[in-house]
């Protein structure tokens, strides 16, 4: 799977980009009850 297909999954289920460290993107649900931080590999 491609990188830009990952992120476009991820932003269609509702996740967004919260911040990008080196050389990764950090992903959030938003959810407050259960914020979930994901980091995947940016290049």
């Amino acid at each position: 799977m491609k990188y830009s297909e990952l992120l476009r999954l991820l932003k269609q289920d509702g996740w967004f980009v919260v911040r990008q460290t080196g050389g990764h993107l950090i992903m959030s649900t938003g959810n407050q009850s259960r914020n979930i931080e994901y980091s995947i590999p940016w290049r």
